[in-house]
């Protein structure tokens, strides 16, 4: 998140509502506060097919293969689904998690 901020600020590009929202990013998003929502609403809005909406998405997958696989070959199959849809393929971040 703060190399793509990082890039968008070399652009001039303005950063600062991702700056204040990093730490909503990472928040489970079912303790989001209601003014939390509307941030991210607004962030969202702005970044659509960006690496901040990638993020959100990705976390909410890799908690996902933590929170309902019932064994560990589910979670290996979840896990191989990821790499199916290319996420590795989308930063190095995301490939360095899904290959541990």
């Amino acid at each position: 998140m703060a190399e793509y901020r990082r890039i968008l600020k070399e652009q001039g590009i303005d950063t600062l509502d991702i700056w204040f929202a990093r730490w909503i990013i990472l928040k489970n998003m079912e303790r989001w506060t209601f003014k939390e929502c509307r941030i991210i609403e607004g962030l969202l809005a702005r970044c659509q097919g960006t690496t901040i909406e990638h993020i959100l998405i990705f976390k909410q997958k890799i908690r996902d293969i933590f929170l309902t696989s019932k064994n560990q070959q589910e979670a290996y199959l979840k896990r191989d689904d990821l790499i199916q849809e290319n996420w590795q393929s989308k930063n190095q971040h995301f490939a360095n998690i899904i290959s541990f």
